[in-house]
């Protein structure tokens, strides 16, 4: 069979069968991979705001939608950000990650995991992620990281790197699609080796272990609320954190370093200005209105994809990892065999037959600004990025369910 035939016959499997998922109503295209949902809720949050003429980060929204998340999460602190990025750039700085740090990030994550590190001055340097198995979190593996780790020996500030003599302060864990990587063993070896674990969750919110208990255990996680995440708050982004001190740290060096006065504008730091407008914390507040529902929507939708895609020829649907419960923020599959060049002329097919399919990100070593950075090996990695497809992943797509009687109000 040619490779051209091979291709069309595979792509005619993966789209009859994201039909037999959504069925005939549901394959309108285009099809976007992940659009947000948003009713009532949200533009009456947004126009009450608006008339009440505090649409900066001043007034009462911000504080409204952080204790929302607070609630929701069951973390003590929520520090609410203009980006996921600026909220793991921030995140990292009140860990004590400094200009010429290494921090441990994973090869397979989004740039702006890297883009964090960079921004301090500090080095990512690269880890690889768990084997891929039909229920792998596809997180950053353990065993990688100890690897790394053989080039660094123990010092009272940290692991220092043996030739570079660079500090290695920091691990970026990444929850990639939703999916929760289990910290317990990671949390180990960092308190083994004196290394902050600040989790990258942008992509996590909904997503619980059985027991309820969030994620974000270590030192401090972060949250995305970009358009195309499970809730949008337009742009922006969160710190989560059960340390009053890192709070307030981190609250601090997001306004400026401002020290509160009525009157006189008096910095003690070097800062930025990271804060949410209330503009788009209201639009939030509407979302955590709705994520109950859109939780419930995407749960149909993951088990209406994972039913149909027991009977393709050419895919093994990801379930998702034992012990939790994920917020389907993308649901995926892979190919039976990893292929690097059948899944991109696959993904051309779909993408240009109105389907928005994606794979997982093209690995950070191999990006421009980071292909000189150190690496643990990727082989784990690059076969995740060879043979993954992203689904079209919408809320709204299971309107029949939980979110079809909202659809009008």
């Amino acid at each position: 069979m040619s490779n051209k035939n091979l291709v069309e016959k595979v792509a005619n499997d993966l789209i009859s069968t994201i039909e037999l998922a959504l069925g005939e109503a549901g394959m309108k295209k285009p099809l976007p991979l992940h659009v947000p949902f948003l009713d009532h809720r949200a533009s009456d949050a947004v126009l009450s705001t608006l008339q009440s003429g505090f649409v900066s980060s001043v007034g009462p929204a911000v504080g409204d939608f952080e204790r929302r998340i607070e609630s929701f999460t069951g973390v003590q602190h929520c520090v609410s950000t203009s980006s996921g990025t600026s909220a793991l750039q921030l995140a990292l700085k009140v860990h004590g990650v400094a200009a010429g740090d290494h921090v441990a990030v994973p090869a397979l994550s989004f740039i702006a995991t890297a883009n964090a590190v960079s921004l301090l001055g500090a080095v990512p340097v690269f880890v690889d992620s768990m084997k891929l198995d039909n229920a792998s979190p596809m997180g950053l593996s353990v065993e990688s990281l100890q690897a790394l780790l053989e080039n660094y020996v123990r010092t009272e500030e940290g692991p220092r790197h043996i030739e570079t003599k660079a500090r290695l302060s920091a691990v970026v864990p990444m929850h990639t699609f939703g999916r929760l990587t289990d910290l317990s063993a990671l949390r180990d070896v960092a308190l083994a080796w004196g290394i902050q674990v600040v989790e990258d969750a942008a992509e996590a919110i909904g997503s619980f272990w059985n027991d309820k208990s969030h994620p974000g255990k270590s030192s401090s996680a972060i949250l995305s609320f970009n358009g195309n995440k499970t809730i949008t708050t337009g742009g922006g982004g969160a710190l989560l954190t059960n340390s009053e001190e890192i709070a307030l740290k981190a609250r601090h060096l997001s306004t400026t370093a401002k020290i509160p006065h009525s009157w006189r504008f008096s910095h003690d730091a070097v800062g930025w200005n990271f804060r949410m407008p209330a503009i788009n914390a209201a639009l939030g507040i509407g979302q955590m209105e709705a994520l109950p529902e859109i939780l419930a929507a995407k749960e149909d939708l993951y088990k209406a994809y994972k039913a149909a895609f027991q009977e393709a020829q050419f895919f093994d649907f990801l379930e998702n990892p034992p012990n939790q419960n994920s917020n389907n923020w993308l649901i995926a599959i892979k190919l039976k065999e990893s292929d690097e060049s059948l899944l991109d002329n696959l993904l051309d097919q779909t993408n240009n037959n109105g389907i928005q399919c994606r794979p997982a990100w093209d690995l950070l070593p191999e990006q421009l600004p980071y292909n000189r950075n150190s690496s643990g090996g990727t082989a784990n990695a690059s076969e995740i990025r060879n043979s993954v497809i992203c689904l079209p992943s919408s809320p709204n797509l299971i309107l029949k369910s939980q979110l079809g009687s909202l659809e009008g109000a």
